[in-house]
């Protein structure tokens, strides 16, 4: 597993338009702060979702469930099945330093002032599937300078 100590600084992002635009494009960026922001707001908690490769055509649902039961396990939002690898291509180009086609690291974020210590799974690949699976387990010990 890939650690990576150094805190990335991650933006406030409290909601997210997930709609398709009108030019066929969506953005997979915003998406993936979203979901990273949803993650750490509601820490300790898991968020996880599964492109089935029976189902090619259907919307992905992104599911936030808590650790310590603090909150009932909940759909986020559903991303367009087509744009699923582009949101995991972000996450690993970005979060877990350039790992394209899946991967693990354990990394801290920072938000608002606080760090946190997350750790995400991906799987980009035809035959493993693609999934995702970041857990944020609360507050980290590393104090922002």
């Amino acid at each position: 597993m890939l650690i990576i100590t150094k805190p990335l600084e991650l933006p406030t992002v409290l909601g997210y338009d997930h709609r398709v635009r009108d030019d066929g494009t969506y953005d997979t960026v915003s998406l993936v702060d979203y979901l990273l922001s949803q993650v750490m707001t509601f820490a300790p908690a898991v968020l996880e979702a599964e492109r089935h490769l029976l189902k090619r055509d259907e919307d992905v649902a992104v599911t936030l469930r808590s650790c310590n039961g603090a909150f009932e396990a909940r759909t986020v939002l559903a991303v367009p099945a087509q744009y699923f690898r582009m949101v995991l291509a972000r996450l690993n180009h970005t979060y877990l330093d350039g790992q394209l086609y899946g991967g693990c690291a354990r990394r801290t974020l920072a938000q608002g002032g606080r760090a946190m210590v997350v750790t995400i799974h991906t799987g980009n690949e035809g035959a493993g599937g693609f999934w995702l699976r970041v857990t944020s387990s609360g507050s980290s010990p590393l104090p922002l300078l």
